[in-house]
């Protein structure tokens, strides 16, 4: 009886702790630096990623079409403001150790998201804004950015040839993620769809897998949720 008691306390004290964990994560992301605008930068590279799908979204509106979502330990919080990435935040999501993960909703179609993803390329950061259609379960668009990538080791990857290639991949499939995969050089499969990469940029074309590879997993429970729908 008694060392039935010792673990339905120890059992209670690990699920408070747990929801006290989840609660401060919580707060973190609520409290961290925000501002009712989007800077130019976010602003811009949004917008970019938007145009195709979205033509009637421009800079005079965008903040309006969009809802900023807060994605904490698999459950989703709206907030009220954007939130700014600041250098922590980058780095943070470049070394893949988050606690939380910011993304938006387009408001007109709330099955639309745009996920944030960071990781490293040739020899500096390289970043991209996936639209993700959560009832096609597919990407609708995509767009790539880089700081010091340059045309012969990486550059392409802002190109429309390469970011077309992503239209369609599937990001989940029988309720599980769907990773990047290399079954040869420089030629990349991701949820089915052949990637191929930029060409003598190997370090850049892993940089990539790898940014898709750890950062989905920020997202797993809305994407695995969707998938499921």
């Amino acid at each position: 009886m008694r060392r039935s008691l010792i673990t339905f306390g120890l059992l209670l004290s690990t699920l408070v702790f747990f929801q006290l964990s989840c609660t401060s994560k919580l707060k973190i992301a609520q409290n961290y630096p925000q501002s009712s605008t989007l800077d130019d930068t976010q602003k811009t590279e949004l917008l970019e990623t938007l145009s195709w799908e979205f033509p009637d979204i421009n800079a005079s509106n965008v903040e309006k079409e969009l809802q900023p979502f807060v994605l904490v330990k698999g459950e989703s919080h709206p907030l009220t403001q954007f939130v700014a990435f600041d250098d922590e935040m980058h780095r943070n999501f470049r070394m893949h150790d988050l606690d939380f993960v910011p993304y938006w909703t387009v408001r007109s179609k709330p099955h639309i998201h745009v996920f944030f993803m960071e990781g490293y390329g040739w020899k500096a950061p390289v970043w991209s804004y996936i639209l993700f259609d959560s009832k096609a379960k597919t990407i609708l668009d995509i767009a790539f950015f880089h700081k010091g990538e340059t045309r012969t080791y990486g550059g392409d990857i802002s190109l429309d040839w390469y970011q077309d290639q992503y239209t369609g991949a599937k990001l989940a499939s029988d309720g599980k993620l769907n990773f990047m995969e290399n079954p040869a050089r420089e030629v990349y499969t991701f949820g089915g769809t052949k990637i191929d990469g930029t060409s003598g940029s190997t370090v850049t074309n892993d940089g990539i897998q790898n940014m898709f590879n750890n950062m989905l997993k920020n997202y797993k429970s809305l994407i695995i949720s969707s998938e499921k729908k």
